[in-house]
């Protein structure tokens, strides 16, 4: 639109004062954006600068100019509608310090950088209580994506570079990461009877959370889903469980499960046997939890053990043990990997583990469904022998031995 002199020259406000000059441009929608100048040399260059920027596809509105990060983190957070979504995205709003007020285009290499070594060696918001650095490779990866985002929206003129890893890719689970029988019992049986120390408090048997374990171990539920469990949802004379809810972070309320679809689990007559008597002897009602939490909590109306309160206990349990790291997971790749070890085909294993689609079942645990090359290899094999013996090179009785023979050794295997 050009530059404009204030007051007009020669009109009769022009009489003494000294000029200011505007300059005024409009967006691609039409909207008009002005600035006053004590030069026309100033508002000029003032106008080229934006115009030549919308052109380059890199101005941003002056009502954009101000966003923060923590503004964009909290758009986000309000976009979320599941339970696990709401509290991942609030743990980022919570948790970015200082980056979280710069503006959007102020945003610097260097201040992620600095933001990434605070939440690794102590953030001062939460006591200097330090994060993982899978925790903060995941906050990472979310701030870039956030920042791509705001660029697509024409907030953000352009993407700093983020060399602070984000976050990893999910890793396949192989033999070697598997809780091995005899650390699932030691576990177990520290959780049954305690354990007197030398130094310290001594550690307190946790019934609750042996037999959470257990059932763990033969439904392979997520935890969140175990303390959730109701009388209801056992069938004692079927020996299946019914999972239609999962425990929400803070152990208040339930809500719907992670992939929002329930699913019925065969039991072992064992872990049946736990829940009737958990419900028998604790007078659990219907609707009332099988695992009710009695522990002390910020929470007054808590009354379910999550992923949290669970968690912690069994770190305290670990770490008497002197024993490598084992989360809740672990039992729930444990079970996955003994139905796979009995033959249990890959929708199978998705369905007792309640995932969403094959491929996340087919990529946890691809190095546990074992090398199909021999079972290829021995089938091509047949296939050739069978037109060796129909042109007179192997009779066709040698041809059925040999199948015979491959059929026998892949049952004994």
């Amino acid at each position: 639109m050009g530059v404009q002199r204030r007051p007009k020259k020669g009109s009769a406000q022009d009489r003494g004062q000294k000029p200011r000059w505007v300059g005024r441009y409009r967006d691609h929608s039409g909207k008009e954006y002005s600035k006053t100048f004590h030069t026309e040399k100033e508002a000029k260059a003032w106008v080229g600068e934006k115009e030549r920027s919308l052109r380059r596809g890199e101005w941003v509105s002056p009502e954009d100019e101000a966003t923060t990060l923590l503004d964009l983190a909290k758009e986000w957070k309000d976009e979320a509608t599941k339970p696990n979504t709401i509290a991942n995205r609030k743990a980022l709003v919570d948790n970015l310090g200082k980056l979280g007020g710069i503006p959007l285009n102020k945003i610097i290499p260097g201040d992620i950088s600095a933001w990434n070594r605070t939440l690794l060696e102590g953030r001062p918001w939460k006591d200097g209580k330090p994060m993982s650095s899978s925790t903060v490779a995941v906050m990472t990866g979310q701030v870039a994506g956030l920042l791509n985002r705001a660029h697509q929206d024409r907030i953000l003129t352009h993407i700093p570079r983020i060399s602070a890893p984000k976050a990893p890719p999910k890793m396949a689970v192989s033999r070697q990461d598997l809780a091995t029988p005899q650390e699932l019992a030691q576990i177990l049986d520290l959780a049954h009877e305690g354990k007197k120390r030398k130094t310290g408090a001594p550690t307190p048997p946790r019934i609750w959370l042996e037999h959470m374990i257990q059932v763990a171990l033969g439904t392979g539920m997520r935890v969140s889903e175990i303390g959730a469990l109701f009388p209801e949802d056992l069938d004692v004379l079927k020996l299946q469980l019914s999972v239609v809810r999962q425990v929400l972070p803070g152990g208040r309320k339930t809500g719907p499960l992670k992939t929002e679809r329930p699913r019925t689990i065969p039991i072992p007559k064992s872990v049946s046997d736990i829940l009737e008597s958990r419900i028998k002897d604790l007078n659990v009602g219907p609707g009332k939890p099988i695992f009710p939490y009695t522990g002390e909590s910020k929470f007054e109306d808590r009354i379910y053990h999550d992923r949290n309160s669970t968690g912690r206990t069994l770190a305290r349990i670990i770490e008497v043990l002197e024993m490598r790291e084992i989360t809740f997971h672990d039992f729930r790749h444990y079970y996955a990997s003994v139905l796979i070890a009995e033959g249990a085909a890959v929708a199978d294993v998705q369905e007792a583990l309640g995932h969403a689609n094959a491929s996340t079942t087919l990529n946890t645990y691809t190095h546990l469904f074992g090398n199909h090359d021999e079972r290829t290899r021995a089938a091509a094999n047949s296939a050739v022998d069978y037109v060796r013996a129909a042109r007179g090179q192997i009779t066709a009785s040698e041809a059925g031995d040999q199948l015979d023979k491959k059929r026998r050794a892949r049952s004994q295997a």
